[in-house]
């Protein structure tokens, strides 16, 4: 949908629906994405908050050098377009060296967060994508590719949003 491609880009919105078309071959969510990286709820209740907290549960992993930069980058390109891709789903980013490994945070909202989607809904569902700028293309695009396949699946997406941490991290790291 346009929400995703205009979300995802770094370029034009059909630039970007091509890359993500055009990605690697499938690779599962689980080298990404951790027992400890999956929080079912977030206390935050804004957007840049809830980033902040979002990239905090991703440096307990030791994958994060410098949260602060991390903040920063997915914060200017949340400045660039929204992240809010709409039906409750926000997916934040940042491609930055203060990451030395690519690592994915699952996080939800009860209340929902304004997060700027196209639709004006609140963001409920959260993923943040940290990576490395050697790692910005093809992971970057992989994840997205990946989570965004899934994302559109209803029954998946109640089944998430309706899970406990572990049941949850069950479902996002058989992610392909």
């Amino acid at each position: 949908p346009e929400q995703f491609e205009q979300a995802v880009g770094s370029g034009s919105g059909a630039a970007a629906a091509t890359a993500v078309a055009t990605a690697p071959a499938r690779v599962g969510l689980a080298q990404y994405i951790t027992a400890e990286t999956v929080a079912v709820e977030l206390t935050a209740t804004d957007r840049d908050a809830a980033i902040s907290e979002l990239v905090a549960i991703a440096a307990r992993t030791g994958r994060v050098n410098d949260p602060a930069a991390v903040v920063a980058s997915a914060l200017a390109r949340e400045a660039f377009v929204s992240t809010g891709l709409g039906d409750g789903i926000a997916i934040p980013h940042a491609k930055t060296d203060a990451v030395s490994e690519p690592v994915v945070v699952y996080a939800r909202s009860r209340a929902g967060i304004d997060w700027g989607s196209r639709d004006g809904k609140p963001a409920s569902e959260l993923f943040l994508i940290a990576v490395p700028e050697q790692a910005a293309g093809d992971t970057h695009l992989t994840i997205l590719g990946s989570l965004s396949r899934k994302l559109v699946n209803p029954q998946w997406r109640s089944e998430l949003t309706g899970a406990g941490p572990d049941r949850a991290y069950e479902l996002l790291s058989a992610v392909q």
